[in-house]
């Protein structure tokens, strides 16, 4: 029996016994009675995703349309350019058979500055996750600036929808919900290693845009410092990840897929370890077709370690709502929206509490670069072992340093 039809005949037990009978839009009845201030705290949560919902789908749309034109005009250019060459190959072939002398055209002179690469940080990013408890989506448009090869910062606004089983109405089996997620800053530094290696760290703040009760924050400012380090062997591109922070932070600057659109958001001290491997075609490889230079291939595994006092705020459960899963497995977001706990420093002071949000599994992913020379495309797959659950996961990045520089000339 599904979750969705177990749910529906609790439902009509409850409802018989308190002879009451479900009609269309009713909602569902609980356990006890709401206070004034529940009432208002769900009716302002929906009214939010309702509109947030809406804003990201203008906000999709406006995203693909510049795209398209960019492409287009693009297009349009190389065809114009490819006439002109051949009228141009026209005129200059002799009409009576003669031979013409090789005359070298004269060198062609721009009046304009060429434009510094790479000044210009511009993005935006899909990402979205997939599990048998529901469906999360992230939207972030980011820009900033490059200062040097070494050195970079930008702002990034992003957008949380998700997709629950637990709907508050009776006659639907999902509610869709969305708001506004915590803008973030954060500071880049890359740097080449005398081994060859390549060191990237990345200092990330987020800025609270309401309290606990607003679903998709934490209501406190994050603090996340994640470290990449690569060394190319052929083939192979073996890294290593090691990432400290106050709370899971939403991530869009090299995300990992077992980071990416995730159910639930913490609050506490925790650090992220991962170690892995891509594989990729050189560029050098000059029978092989250009395509599958484009594509890499990774796997990792990773673990999550908490320290001290935890806080998990649900992506699923609503706030003041009763109804919930099972929590099977220690998937406390899938249990209720707001779950206390804390895990001990020293497993041998004392037994830690089974109320924390430690985890570890192994994924894998498929990237597939310059899709139409405007997106990267990642499919992703996770295996939580600590939760017991399967998580697909895509990302669609859209770079827009092309379309900026078009717009403002720099």
């Amino acid at each position: 029996m599904s979750r969705n039809q177990h749910r529906r005949n609790l439902l009509g037990v409850l409802n018989a016994r308190d002879s009451i009978q479900p009609q269309v839009r009713t909602t569902i009845q609980r356990r006890f009675s709401l206070t004034h201030r529940e009432q208002d705290g769900f009716r302002s949560v929906s009214r939010l995703a309702r509109r947030s919902w809406t804003f990201i789908v203008l906000a999709c749309i406006a995203l693909m349309l510049p795209a398209l034109a960019a492409a287009q005009s693009a297009s349009s250019t190389s065809s114009d350019n490819s006439q002109e060459a051949a009228v141009q190959a026209g005129n200059a072939a002799p009409s009576n058979g003669q031979t013409q002398p090789n005359i070298p055209a004269a060198p062609q002179t721009s009046t304009e500055a060429t434009p510094s690469p790479g000044r210009i940080i511009a993005f935006a990013e899909f990402q979205g996750s997939d599990t048998e408890l529901g469906m999360i989506g992230l939207m972030d448009f980011d820009v900033g600036f490059k200062f040097n090869d070494h050195l970079s910062a930008d702002f990034g606004l992003p957008l949380v929808g998700s997709r629950s089983p637990f709907s508050p109405v009776i006659n639907h089996d999902w509610y869709f919900s969305g708001a506004l997620g915590e803008p973030y800053v954060d500071i880049r530094y890359n740097r080449q290693l005398r081994s060859g290696a390549t060191l990237t760290s990345i200092l990330t703040g987020t800025i609270p845009v309401g309290n606990e009760e607003v679903t998709f924050t934490t209501g406190r400012a994050g603090v996340d410092w994640f470290n990449h380090l690569e060394k190319k062997m052929g083939f192979l591109t073996p890294f290593l990840n090691i990432e400290a922070s106050n709370g899971a932070i939403n991530r869009f600057v090299m995300p990992r897929p077992f980071e990416e659109a995730q159910p639930f958001e913490t609050l506490g001290f925790m650090s992220d370890y991962e170690v892995g491997t891509e594989f990729h075609i050189p560029s050098s490889l000059s029978h092989v077709p250009k395509f599958l230079k484009s594509e890499s291939l990774g796997v990792s595994a990773y673990a999550v370690l908490p320290i001290g006092p935890q806080k998990i705020y649900s992506r699923f459960v609503l706030p003041y709502s009763t109804l919930a899963g099972d929590g099977h497995h220690g998937r406390y977001f899938d249990n209720t929206y707001e779950t206390t706990g804390y895990k001990l420093a020293c497993p041998m002071c004392g037994a830690p509490s089974e109320h924390d949000d430690r985890d570890n599994g192994y994924s894998g992913w498929l990237d597939v670069a310059h899709i139409d020379r405007w997106f990267d495309l990642q499919l992703g797959y996770t295996r939580s072992i600590h939760y017991d659950l399967n998580i697909y996961t895509v990302t669609l990045t859209f770079d827009a340093r092309g379309l900026v520089k078009k717009v403002t000339g720099y």
